[in-house]
């Protein structure tokens, strides 16, 4: 305790002595000391621009004094030695070094995006395709290093660095050795308790979990270790024992991976080549490219089109680079209606979103009260079918999207649902009863809403007791009780998934928010009917595009096509799905009573006409939010 005071106070002491302006005594370069980059045990790493060319580097500053007292000029002169002979494009670059009377200075590559583990900070779990991206890459460099018989020792999120054009490179070899056969392994341990795997003293150096990796993995995957536990005893009994779950909602091939690297015996565990062949890493969608707005959002993720490197190649080759860009804006017109002939309906999402709308950023208020409307007196029969629009939301489009024309996504679901149900209603054949054979498939539908966007949003329970808000600000938010994850959509395409007791700072206005809805449903609103489906069959980042409220009822869009409209007057509900291909017709009587019919079965036997009126409004509804 007493050295690790030392070295704080001569950091401080150091720190203070800085100058903003240093130079190399040797080359005559005269460098400007920007921002504090990170620090560690034995330095700081700051932001420093070489005055001369205006290019910008990371310097790790070494004090002088700590060097003397800690006898660590060997280490020093090591790290300088082995860092300075790596050139890879997944290891971070090494420069050059030198030194005054005061610090030693070693001049690196500079990774403005910072490392992985500031990324997970801010979105406490990454997506399947970025760990692929993320850890393909450092097994590239981890490659690189053992063909060099070079061991890191200190694998870890922190220092796996990110440039700004979001490619990962391994840094800081302050513990890096080379291999010597001739030692025992248990000289290669370093680095903290958390990283270290199960079998510590008889663990190859070269094995897959010295290298950190697997519990580099399963935490971009989950969010925490593996072994994370309460205190550092029964850490390092979970570590020994090789206890630890894998949570539900990582994949079938993930969790494969994960449970052979987590193998008690190190020679069960797979080789570095096994694990880049591995099927999570060859049959998953891995992007080329990720974009910087991944490191605080999850990304949204289009796989390569065939179709659409055609297209931008005869373009080129017609109208050459000078005009590629105009002509490229007719290409996306065109490209869009094929790829969604190509694709078929309900594969796009869209979105508008009013900019006047801001939410409120005061207390939560006391629960609404209920609100009636008047609704036409017509029969059913008779129902007006100019729809008389009383509000409308929907969920903030990304302008960001560079593939298709912002209106091509707005309109995509409600058009796509919208022919389905147009389709349907010009081929049904009138019945004095429903058909008697209904569908038996499970089916995920709103069992209860509340309308407070006169102050926050529109707030909605599905029947896998999972509850959504879509917020005034065009932001959506829902929460998984069974899981505890919530998962917030900041515009359309862009989510980010945490856990309900890890919520990031810039958001627990909003989770608040989410709770008191759903409070207020639990304690307040009665279920809307009697059909309900188990939470591992539902969608983890299902989210409302659009809701809007005639004097009649209203309708609900979901980002799979999910369409729903409630009736005000008799509480009878319409729901329009795709289960496996297959699109299903459920009508809810007044009773509380649903019935559930595939189209097809519909349209062979046809239904009664208290179906086809509300199919026919929440058409007309469909059609005025398309217009």
């Amino acid at each position: 305790q007493h050295t690790m005071r030392e070295n704080s106070q001569n950091r401080s002491t150091d720190k203070e002595k800085l100058k903003y302006f240093i130079q190399d005594p040797a080359s005559g370069i005269l460098y400007q000391r920007g921002k504090l980059l990170g620090k560690g045990a034995f330095g700081r790493c700051y932001k420093f621009t070489d005055t001369t060319t205006n290019a910008i580097y990371a310097v790790k500053i070494i004090p002088q004094s700590i060097v003397f007292k800690l006898g660590q000029r060997d280490k020093v002169n090591k790290e300088v030695a082995l860092h300075g002979t790596l050139k890879h494009r997944n290891i971070v670059k090494f420069e050059h070094h030198f030194e005054d009377e005061e610090n030693i200075y070693l001049i690196m590559e500079l990774c403005s995006k910072k490392s992985l583990a500031h990324i997970l900070g801010a979105r406490k779990m990454l997506t399947e395709p970025e760990v692929r991206y993320y850890v393909t890459r450092i097994l590239c460099g981890l490659k690189y290093l053992h063909q060099k018989e070079i061991v890191h020792r200190d694998i870890k999120l922190s220092n796996f660095f990110v440039t700004k054009n979001m490619e990962v490179k391994i840094g800081d070899f302050g513990l890096a050795i080379k291999v010597d056969q001739t030692k025992e392994q248990k000289e290669y341990i370093k680095g903290g308790c958390s990283w270290r795997g199960h079998n510590i003293s008889n663990t190859s150096v070269c094995s897959s979990w010295n290298r950190g990796s697997t519990v580099n993995r399963y935490t971009m995957l989950t969010g925490h270790s593996p072994f994370s536990t309460s205190n550092l005893k029964k850490m390092y009994q979970c570590i020994r024992e090789g206890k630890y779950t894998i949570p539900d909602y990582i994949s079938p091939a993930a969790k494969e991976l994960l449970t052979s690297l987590m193998a008690n015996s190190p020679a069960g565990r797979p080789s570095l080549e096994e694990i880049m062949q591995h099927e999570f890493f060859t049959q998953g969608f891995t992007p080329k490219k990720l974009s910087s707005r991944s490191c605080h959002s999850a990304p949204s993720f289009h796989e390569s089109n065939p179709l659409r490197e055609v297209l931008h190649k005869a373009t080129r080759i017609l109208f050459g680079e000078k005009h590629y860009k105009e002509a490229h804006k007719v290409i996306r017109k065109n490209e869009h209606n094929e790829i969604c002939k190509l694709e078929g309906d309900l594969k796009k999402v869209s979105a508008r979103f009013n900019e006047n709308e801001v939410m409120g950023s005061g207390p939560l208020p006391p629960p609404p009260e209920t609100t009636t409307i008047q609704c036409s007196q017509q029969t059913d029969t008779e129902q007006n079918l100019n729809v008389q629009l009383i509000l409308r939301r929907s969920l903030k489009r990304n302008r960001s999207n560079s593939l298709f024309e912002p209106d091509c996504f707005m309109e995509s679901v409600a058009n796509s649902v919208a022919r389905v149900l147009k389709g349907c209603l010009e081929n049904i054949l009138d019945a004095e009863q429903n058909p008697m054979e209904e569908a038996d498939c499970p089916l995920l539908w709103v069992i209860k809403w509340v309308d407070y966007s006169n102050k926050y949003g529109f707030g909605y329970q599905l029947s896998d007791s999972s509850t959504g808000v879509l917020l005034n600000d065009g932001t959506h938010i829902t929460f998984h009780p069974h899981i505890q994850m919530v998962c917030y959509c900041r515009e359309l395409g862009e989510t980010c998934v945490f856990p309900i007791n890890n919520v990031p700072s810039d958001l627990t206005v909003k989770v608040d928010i989410l709770q008191f809805f759903s409070q207020y449903m639990l304690q307040k609103l009665l279920e809307g009917g009697d059909l309900y489906i188990s939470p591992e069959e539902s969608q983890k980042c299902l989210y409302l595009l659009h809701f809007m409220k005639s004097d009649q009822a209203v309708l609900m869009l979901f980002s799979n096509g999910l369409l729903q409209v409630n009736f005000y007057r008799d509480h009878t509900k319409i729901v329009l799905s795709n289960h496996c291909g297959e699109y299903l017709l459920t009508f809810i009587n007044q009773e509380r009573k649903s019935s559930v019919f595939s189209l097809s079965t519909i349209l062979l036997y046809g239904c009664w006409t208290e179906v086809h009126d509300r199919l026919e409004y929440a058409l007309s509804m469909l059609q005025q939010l398309c217009n």
